[in-house]
């Protein structure tokens, strides 16, 4: 969003990159059951940038904000059942574990305006710092069944605890680098070397169906449809980083095999945003809503059987 736009507080800018290296080994204990485990190290960095509550000050033609920029390393692990009753049938559950992470990185404050319309300044302070948060445990329950040699259908179900996101916590490792910044948070009331952003959010379900169809030896086709609840309790408390709402999947996608060796994947999928798009600033005053909270995802993969 604009560095001066009305929602701010509510963020101005967010990415995260990720890299997640996920090793896992899988015994076939006969032709009903098998059992996976696995372990995750996940890269992730991140930014984040929103503005800062300054009260009476904002009145005065001046504004705040705050930026942290971060890396960590995560661990999680994961393990999976799936059952085989028939050839045709397959059932399977797996659970995810939760990663803390406490990323290190830059903790800055920025202060700028044009004082009384007389007096332009600027001033920015940067000092070591670091941000904590969970993410969610996950447990998928799934179904496969092949109805007929052309076509297959599947089902799953993910619940998210997505309690562990009740808030993001950023510190200053090193308050003496805030100076002023410190001292203004004094005159304020409030805290300058750590922020905090609540969320709040609740644990949901996510349901999906969908289908593949096998046109030739080479070629499949599939098709899913998917809907997520809404993790967010309080809209009060949404941030403009993060505007979640239920949502609908609606996904498209193919396969190409050579017979053998050889597999190429790729799919779209698009996220539509439903019911509560409301906006609200940090005071619980609305600001507005969104028109559209949408998303498209795009995957590919390549797999080679030996």
């Amino acid at each position: 969003f604009g560095e001066g736009w009305d929602g701010r507080v509510r963020g101005i800018s967010a990415s995260i990159i990720t890299l997640d290296i996920n090793p896992t080994i899988a015994w076939k204990f006969n032709k009903y059951l098998s059992i996976g485990v696995g372990a995750s190290a996940l890269y992730q960095h991140s930014k984040i940038k929103e503005g800062l509550p300054l009260g009476d000050l904002k009145n005065y033609g001046v504004s705040g904000e705050f930026e942290y920029k971060g890396s960590d390393w995560m661990w999680t692990w994961d393990i999976g059942l799936m059952i085989s009753p028939l050839d045709t049938l397959r059932f399977g559950v797996s659970y995810r574990s939760a990663a803390h992470v406490r990323a290190k990185g830059d903790y800055s404050m920025r202060l700028s305006g044009n004082l009384l319309g007389v007096y332009p300044f600027s001033l920015e302070e940067t000092t070591y710092g670091y941000g904590t948060l969970t993410t969610p445990e996950t447990i998928y329950i799934s179904g496969f069944w092949q109805t007929t040699p052309k076509l297959s259908l599947a089902f799953t179900a993910r619940w998210a605890n997505w309690k562990n996101f009740e808030n993001m916590r950023f510190y200053a490792r090193d308050p003496s680098g805030l100076p002023v910044f410190s001292y203004l948070g004094q005159l304020l009331g409030q805290s300058t070397t750590s922020v905090s952003i609540t969320n709040d959010w609740r644990s949901v379900w996510f349901l999906s169906l969908g289908a593949d169809y096998k046109f030739t030896d080479h070629w499949t086709g599939r098709a899913g449809l998917g809907y997520e609840f809404n993790p967010i309790t309080d809209q009060k408390l949404k941030t403009a980083l993060i505007p979640d709402t239920q949502r609908l999947w609606i996904s498209l996608g193919a396969s190409w095999s050579s017979g053998k060796h050889w597999q190429i994947d790729a799919a779209v999928a698009e996220l539509i945003g439903m019911g509560h798009k409301g906006l609200y600033d940090y005071y619980g005053e609305y600001l507005g809503k969104y028109h559209r909270v949408n998303g498209t995802l795009f995957g590919a993969a390549v797999q080679y059987h030996f």
